[in-house]
């Protein structure tokens, strides 16, 4: 499905508006595309505005109104009162339409909430999941003990009705061995868009430090999967977006603030231990549908905001510096490693300069451009860089061709030489990419032509990009949308 389709979403709002699969198509397509899943909310609120009718209030004449009225804090509550109504009418929808729990495989145990690590500010209690919220179905497979290297990806189902999904999270052996389903759950891709989705999860900033753990946001709850073992331990906190600290001590996330009188509500950023237990907000509002990225010591965070890439100190909630508005269009602007030069960006430069790749050597140095790619984001999307974790001086990254009214296309991998500044194209058509641990191997996505995300998993050698195989294909109505490699 191509660019934006108004006129197809205009009429999936009627019963027989469009064949059930052209619906599908149009369902798949909003799970990845924000633009028009606030089309869509637009045209939904609208549609519940016109269905009712406005009650008119008699105003008293103004000869009659004295000074100290009620009138104002009459009107006040009314207003307070629609908006619930409208809110609660969303919920209902949503909630009508998620199926029971079947929270991990039969092996698998609960895990309560636990104490939290020690952390500097007072800690806010653990919000309780609502009994009014539908339940999570979920199917856990434990893999067995995981050595060597392993890619993980995620894979996004052809949804079975208007309002749900299904990810599942496939482990692949990369010394050989089939493909394994690990974990997979329902999403929500409708009912109430107008929040931020956490359908499509990033991979890479989720798993534990030792890969043995990954940590989803299944229905607004987060919770923690042991793979090995196939075992799920619910960690008591509403929030999306998780990214696990480098040193495993904590697990950043974002929540909807408590702004009720904001639509869509704003995401705040907080910290809770892998155990679950207490929150701590960090007073950091963050872009929707983007995650933190942790420094290596786990003490500060890169959070993207509206205001540009900040660098927020964890323990003291302090923003130490804000590295300009970089733009958005990729799940990830940032990679932080522990050798120097540290930081990799991405700045897409939205109507301030052109599309560039950037390095800084620390968290305090100055950024250096080593790609610039002489045109906007209104014509090119730089992506998701990564380090080569066998080399100081290799980023690789995905850039696409951009257009006015249209999805990206064209999407291509580069490898990228920071001392030389070299940025070869390798050919690769990929919509994420990432390395293998040791030998020199790309894992990457290949792009599905005129679709969301991609339809096969390829390992290709960086050193010769024509050497390749397929380790996973997709099924029709299926889409695989994030890749990581761990090694163990």
């Amino acid at each position: 499905m191509n660019g934006h389709p108004r006129e197809q979403i205009e009429l999936e709002r009627e019963p027989d508006g469009l064949p059930p699969s052209e619906r599908a198509a149009l369902r798949i397509h909003l799970a990845s595309c924000a633009e028009c899943r606030a089309y869509a909310v637009e045209l939904a609120r609208n549609d519940e505005l016109l269905s009712r009718r406005e009650r008119v209030t008699q105003m008293p004449p103004i000869w009659l109104r004295r000074r100290g009225s009620a009138l104002p804090g009459v009107l006040a509550a009314a207003a307070i009162v629609v908006f619930v109504v409208v809110t609660a009418i969303g919920v209902a929808r949503e909630n009508a339409s998620r199926p029971p729990l079947v929270l991990g495989s039969p092996s698998a145990t609960v895990v309560g909430s636990a104490t939290p690590v020690g952390t500097n500010g007072s800690p806010l209690p653990s919000p309780t999941p609502s009994p009014s919220v539908s339940p999570i179905a979920t199917a856990s497979n434990g893999l067995g003990a995981l050595t060597g290297q392993w890619i993980f990806v995620g894979k996004f189902v052809q949804p079975v009705n208007a309002s749900r999904g299904r990810v599942e999270i496939w482990g692949i052996p990369l010394r050989g061995g089939p493909a394994r389903l690990a974990y997979t759950y329902d999403v929500s891709i409708g009912g109430a868009p107008e929040g931020a989705l956490d359908n499509t999860p990033y991979l890479r900033r989720q798993f534990s430090p030792d890969g043995r753990q990954l940590a989803l946001s299944i229905d607004g709850e987060l919770v923690v999967v042991e793979l090995e073992t196939g075992r799920v331990r619910r960690l008591g906190v509403s929030g999306s977006f998780p990214s696990w600290s480098k040193d495993g001590a904590l697990i950043a996330f974002a929540h909807e603030s408590p702004a009720a009188e904001v639509v869509p509500p704003p995401m705040q950023l907080a910290v809770v231990a892998p155990t679950g237990g207490a929150t701590r907000d960090l007073g950091v509002t963050v872009q929707p549908r983007q995650s933190a990225e942790w420094s290596p010591d786990g003490l500060s965070l890169l959070v993207p905001t509206a205001d540009g890439l900040a660098l927020v100190d964890v323990t003291s909630a302090r923003v130490l510096r804000s590295f300009g508005r970089l733009g958005v269009g990729s799940p990830s602007l940032a990679h932080w490693r522990g050798s120097g030069p540290q930081i990799a960006l991405v700045d897409n430069g939205c109507g301030q300069g052109t599309a560039r790749l950037l390095v800084s050597n620390d968290a305090a140095a100055p950024t250096r451009t080593v790609v610039d790619s002489g045109t906007s984001c209104e014509q090119v999307l730089l992506r998701d860089p990564r380090w080569n974790p066998s080399t100081s001086s290799e980023i690789l990254y995905v850039g696409a061709r951009q257009s006015p009214g249209a999805e990206p296309s064209d999407y291509v991998v580069h490898l990228v030489n920071v001392g030389t500044g070299t940025d070869r194209s390798l050919g690769l058509r990929a919509y994420e990419a990432t390395w293998t641990w040791t030998d020199g191997q790309i894992a990457y996505i290949e792009k599905s032509d005129n679709a969301p995300f991609g339809a096969a998993v390829i390992v290709a050698a960086a050193a010769d990009p024509t050497t390749q195989r397929q380790l996973l294909r997709a099924e029709s109505g299926a889409r695989f949308f994030s890749i990581a490699v761990v090694g163990y």
